[in-house]
């Protein structure tokens, strides 16, 4: 017996028919899971198969770097903080940096790398250098995710590479998402980055939403065969905020366009799916049932080879795809069955694309989009992350400090060989720009 979930097929037919809209209802075993929230309140807006089990993909990434924000936090590591590749980094599958075995790099370097170019060989080096191990990271994130409620999901790895015992649900995805604006506003920028520069390579956020959507601010798209182009997403339109998060889509572009659906309804005055009180987040149940599978729809035989990639292609000006009826589901207007065969107007605007923010191998070089999350120390030594074995009670030990010395706070300078700052107190201009969210077109 499954357990009850928040409302059945003849409730969403109801709630559908009062809003003065028609759709197909999409039955159980294609249902991709959806799910709208605020980010303030929790208040759910829209919900459906938001507890059905699902493969993450790269939105794991968003674990991953909860887990390295809570170890900047707890003064374990700080932003400046050197972590090293090993082999195992290195060989990794893409997406990829593609770094030698060795190569080091600071922590917030690699979580902007994490978060633009969704790299699996950086996500490894992440967890090596601050769990000891791969599994002992993922030990770390499912420490996290039980803490943090999130009672549908287990994690195997950092990066979210196919892997049956790795899987979550929207509503622990929107969770997660949650946690992260409210436990850690100082990284607000990092998902939100619309590109990032490597010398004179510059690589754009897979997340289309950021170039393509009226105030979108964040967070993580992901893509394996299995799981479908998904993406947990925010956007913010007068002072409210809201989080979707949606799974499966066939390609990015149905993906983007259901999430800019969902959005534009809920930026709507007083809307809510639900006829009387809405749910809130936490009372919404996670299903016990086999993750869901899109492989032969979204990589089948005939089909061309989809990548998380994918979003730096063209953009669609109109689309006739609806996944699994969203796009009617939350449009004010009712189409007309013409134009319900038709290609609708696109919901996402012109490209606009931001200017790269800088990464880097090496020491840190004075910029910081992290400054406040770490606690302050003294002494002017570069903190270097040491591979550190899991105890018996799976407590990491504690990272190494090159020199033996903490690091300097942000109100006093840490000295470079070449005489200027290290690391992040600014001079003027020091200090990376915050990204905006995108403009209004």
């Amino acid at each position: 017996m499954l357990p009850t979930v928040w409302f059945d097929s003849a409730v969403w037919r109801r709630g559908l028919a009062g809003l003065g809209l028609a759709v197909a209802v999409a039955t159980q075993a294609t249902a991709a899971p959806t799910l709208l929230v605020d980010a303030h309140s929790g208040e759910v807006l829209f919900q459906r198969e938001a507890g059905r089990p699902w493969y993450p993909a790269s939105v794991t990434k968003l674990m991953t770097t909860y887990v390295a924000l809570s170890e900047m936090r707890a003064g374990h590591v700080r932003p400046e903080t050197l972590i090293t590749f090993s082999a195992n980094a290195e060989a990794q599958d893409p997406s990829k940096m593609g770094f030698k075995a060795g190569t080091q790099l600071t922590l917030e370097n690699a979580l902007r790398m994490l978060m633009v170019k969704s790299a699996n060989d950086v996500a490894v080096t992440i967890a090596e250098n601050l769990g000891g191990s791969v599994e002992g990271f993922a030990a770390q994130m499912n420490a996290h995710a039980q803490r943090l409620g999130m009672t549908g999901s287990h994690f195997a790895n950092p990066h979210g590479l196919p892997n049956p015992e790795q899987f979550t649900t929207a509503r622990d995805m929107a969770v997660l998402a949650r946690a992260l604006i409210r436990d850690f506003p100082e990284a607000e920028a990092l998902f939100r980055l619309p590109a990032i520069k490597l010398g004179k390579i510059k690589m754009r956020n897979h997340n289309g939403l950021l170039h393509r959507y009226d105030g979108a601010d964040g967070m993580k798209t992901g893509f394996i065969c299995a799981s479908g182009f998904n993406v947990v997403a925010t956007a913010t339109r007068g002072g409210r905020r809201l989080i979707a998060v949606v799974f499966g889509g066939a390609t990015a572009n149905d993906r983007n366009e259901t999430a800019a659906a969902l959005f534009e309804r809920g930026f709507q005055p007083s809307f809510s799916f639900f006829a009387s009180s809405p749910p809130r987040l936490d009372q919404l149940d996670n299903v016990a049932s086999e993750p869901g599978d899109m492989r032969d729809v979204v990589c089948g035989k005939g089909r061309k080879r989809a990548t998380e990639n994918d979003d730096d292609g063209p953009a669609a000006a109109a689309s006739n795809s609806d996944p699994d009826g969203i796009y009617a589901a939350v449009r004010v207007d009712r189409p007309t069955p013409s134009q319900t065969a038709a290609a609708r107007p696109s919901l996402l605007g012109p490209v606009v694309l931001g200017d790269a923010v800088p990464v880097y191998l090496g020491p840190a070089r004075g910029d910081t989009l992290l400054a406040g999350i770490a606690p302050g120390g003294s002494g002017g030594a570069v903190q270097v992350a040491v591979p550190r074995r899991i105890a018996p009670t799976a407590i990491p030990v504690t990272a190494g400090v090159a020199g033996g010395r903490g690091l300097g706070s942000s109100a006093g300078a840490v000295s470079s060989p070449s005489g200027g700052n290290a690391y992040a107190p600014a001079s003027v201009g020091a200090t990376v720009p915050l990204p905006p969210p995108r403009p209004r077109f």
